[in-house]
């Protein structure tokens, strides 16, 4: 993963945003392969479950978890990446794909927050395998388009965005 710190980044505004996508489409033309941009902020104040169900969509992969005795919540929705894996080799196929994209990504902002940069969500069946009928195959993960956190007082927001060699920079810029 290429990290790209806040402090190197003249002013947070629409201009720089086109700049930066336009390099990560250019990598994405370069590497052959898509790239995954992921920018990260710490903002004041943000309650993860509060945005998970402002822009729930029950046709989207969600995912929060929330560990109260540590004041951390997390918070993903929209996936942006995903991938479903069954068979013996599922657990090896999904550490496989997330280093596959965490090689192909760009990480940008607040990089010292709380839970900053991409995240993985996955889910597991005790099963390798599941029939066809059932809800939810035996491995999915996925990288979110937008995650939220808490932790011990401090906030953050990420967005990722997948970035291939044609992509409409004025729409992800939008």
């Amino acid at each position: 993963m290429d990290v790209i710190p806040v402090k190197n980044l003249p002013t947070h505004d629409r201009e720089n945003l086109r700049v930066f996508l336009m390099a990560c489409q250019d990598a994405a033309f370069e590497k052959g392969h898509f790239q995954l941009a992921s920018i990260s902020l710490e903002v004041n104040y943000i309650s993860p479950l509060a945005v998970l169900e402002a822009i729930y969509d029950p046709d989207e992969l969600h995912f929060y978890v929330e560990r109260p005795s540590g004041e951390e919540a997390l918070a993903g929705a929209e996936a942006v990446i995903q991938e479903s894996f069954s068979g013996p080799e599922r657990f090896a196929q999904a550490r496989d794909f997330a280093r596959d994209i965490l090689d192909n990504t760009v990480a940008v902002g607040d990089l010292e927050a709380p839970f900053a940069g991409p995240h993985f969500f996955t889910a597991f069946s005790f099963a390798d395998s599941v029939p066809d009928t059932n809800a939810f195959p035996a491995t999915t993960i996925f990288v979110p388009r937008w995650q939220v956190s808490r932790s011990r007082g401090r906030y953050g927001a990420v967005a990722n965005l997948r970035v291939d060699a044609d992509s409409d920079i004025d729409q992800l810029v939008e």
